[in-house]
């Protein structure tokens, strides 16, 4: 939320590193997977690291999501920062069957519960 101070300048309130809200992707990735950023991990290890299914992480990964960090026929490496963050927002907001992403690949929030 942009807050206006008197002088007409446009202001982002600060948020606690604790409170650092999920839709922030970039700076939760920094604050709590930090140590993660571009560690390579396969589809299936982080499947069972996250206990997220493996078709569940692809289809994040196609979605962009996910980075690719290389691909080898059938074997696939992520960046696990991103798999961390994914299955942060699944074990938050998730269910089977229920859109948790953007296009961006912030969280979903529908626009009933957004009003």
């Amino acid at each position: 939320m942009i807050a206006r101070n008197g002088n007409g300048d446009d202001h982002q309130p600060e948020v606690a590193a604790a409170d650092m809200p999920l839709f922030d992707r970039p700076a939760y990735i920094a604050k709590h997977f930090a140590h993660l950023i571009g560690t390579p991990i396969w589809v299936s290890e982080a499947a069972r690291k996250y206990g997220i299914p493996s078709p569940t992480i692809s289809v994040w990964t196609k979605h962009g999501h996910i980075k690719q960090i290389e691909h080898d026929k059938n074997r696939v490496l992520l960046d696990e920062a991103d798999v961390a963050y994914c299955a942060k927002v699944h074990e938050e907001r998730g269910g089977q069957g229920r859109w948790l992403f953007n296009k961006d690949g912030t969280p979903y929030v529908p626009a009933r519960a957004a009003a």
